[in-house]
């Protein structure tokens, strides 16, 4: 746009449209030629009915002629249409990249300025510094955890494995016990107690025979 002011010719530059306003007035435009698109293709099919409806030859053909026309008209509506619609996926792509290209351009900043701040060889450091920390710790908690007053003898823990092998043969041996206990005494036929049973079981059935 040009101005005059004192002579001379100036040009002003016009604000840059933000992408909705653009689509916004794409969208606009879409909907203003759909509307006559739709008007001409109703007059098209009014022509179309009233050819028909005549049975001059000259009517029929004004109406034909008129019906082309209106086909015509919006044919070239319908294609201007498909190219705003077009346009309108490449606005909204355009604007889908740019964002996300601006997006990249702010992560790789902030991951400069973030690796920046950092060192290498204090992060060495500090792994060297948290292991030997948790070895600390491990031989604090060691310390704590062991009994007071047991020293470790390996000569004192020979002997006391040895008695804790010698049990299961003590345990053996109170069992063996214990069953012989619970058995019954079998009598022998030798034995006395043995003849005076059988003595006194002779004498019952003498008895009972007299």
């Amino acid at each position: 746009m040009r101005s005059w002011w004192f002579g001379y010719a100036t040009t002003t530059k016009e604000p840059v449209k933000t992408t909705e306003e653009v689509l916004q007035q794409t969208d606009d435009s879409m909907e203003a030629l759909t509307f006559k698109m739709m008007q001409l293709k109703q007059k098209a099919h009014e022509s179309l009915q009233a050819a028909k409806s005549t049975k001059v030859k000259a009517e029929q053909l004004k109406h034909m002629k008129r019906k082309q026309m209106y086909e015509q008209q919006a044919n070239m509506l319908e294609a201007q249409i498909d190219k705003l619609e077009m346009t309108a996926m490449n606005i909204h792509s355009a604007s889908t990249t740019a964002d996300m290209v601006n997006t990249m351009k702010d992560a790789s900043i902030t991951i400069k300025h973030s690796v920046a701040k950092i060192d290498v060889n204090e992060i060495e450091d500090v792994s060297d510094a948290l292991q030997d920390g948790f070895e600390d710790v491990k031989i604090i908690n060691d310390a704590i955890s062991r009994p007071f007053g047991v020293m470790d003898d390996p000569e004192e823990d020979e002997k006391l494995l040895n008695e804790i092998a010698s049990w299961g043969e003590g345990e053996r041996l109170v069992e063996a016990e214990k069953v012989s206990a619970q058995l019954p005494s079998i009598p022998l036929k030798n034995s006395p107690n043995n003849n005076n049973n059988n003595d006194n079981g002779n004498a019952k059935l003498k008895y009972i025979v007299k």
